[in-house]
């Protein structure tokens, strides 16, 4: 039916304590692990990376309650948007 997913043809089946090897991951946010270390307090709009919402260093009350090891820096809004971040709910 046009499907291509190789979990849905049969050819690739999930086992027990899989592990994703992010194999077809097509995004821009794929970074090392060393960049994900070097966030700075510049006062960039900080993701979730858990969440998937980003906070405004104005006008969010969460936003230094961010861990720092779920953190993702963005220049932009649109940048995190375009990540598939959404703008957090508590933010004015």
């Amino acid at each position: 039916m046009g499907n291509h997913n190789p979990f849905v043809t049969g050819q690739v089946t999930w086992n027990l304590g899989h592990k994703n090897s992010g194999d077809g991951v097509k995004s821009e946010m794929r970074t090392s692990s060393v960049a994900t270390n070097l966030i700075s307090n510049d006062q960039s709009i900080r993701g979730n990376r858990n969440s998937k919402v980003y906070h405004l260093p104005k006008g969010c009350p969460s936003y230094e309650k961010v861990s720092p090891r779920n953190i993702v820096p963005f220049d932009t809004e649109i940048d995190a948007q375009n990540a598939g971040y959404r703008k957090a709910g508590n933010c004015k």
